[in-house]
């Protein structure tokens, strides 16, 4: 039971996330990935990762977690963005420089990154805390997404 009333709250957010980027992006419609940590559509989405990207239609990620590892600390954390918008450029076939702004989804600050060079490519990164190993959750180490 509790199992699926989290992935109902999820499904909700998720929705309502949606419709929040689409007042936000002049480039909608395309696909929209929901991730965890900052390399997860890497490790997860091949090969439909790479047909998107190759397609030119709208890619809107958004990235739930700092990535930070609990403990690692905000280097660890900016590196696997970093990491992250890399493979987006080299899918892309453009350098790695993003623009970026800050805004607000349910109250939730949030930094919302696009692709210079393939402004079709946006990511939108929640930087909430890892959940730790046992669920219990870690202290945010990005809790500022202008850091």
């Amino acid at each position: 039971m509790a199992a699926r009333t989290t992935f109902a709250l999820f499904l909700l957010l998720a929705v309502q996330a949606t419709s929040a980027l689409a007042q936000v992006f002049n480039c909608v419609g395309g696909t929209v990935f929901i991730i965890a940590h900052p390399d997860d559509d890497l490790l997860f989405q091949a090969p439909d990762l790479q047909t998107d990207v190759s397609s030119g239609a709208c890619i809107t990620t958004v990235i739930l977690t700092a990535g930070d590892s609990g403990t690692s600390g905000s280097s660890y954390a900016l590196s696997r963005e970093q990491g992250n918008g890399a493979a987006y450029a080299q899918m892309a076939g453009v350098g790695s420089s993003w623009t970026e702004f800050t805004t607000s989804f349910g109250g939730q600050q949030v930094l919302v990154t696009t692709l210079a060079g393939a402004p079709h490519i946006q990511r939108v990164h929640f930087r909430l805390p890892d959940g730790n190993m046992d669920g219990s959750g870690c202290v945010p180490s990005l809790s500022d997404p202008s850091t």
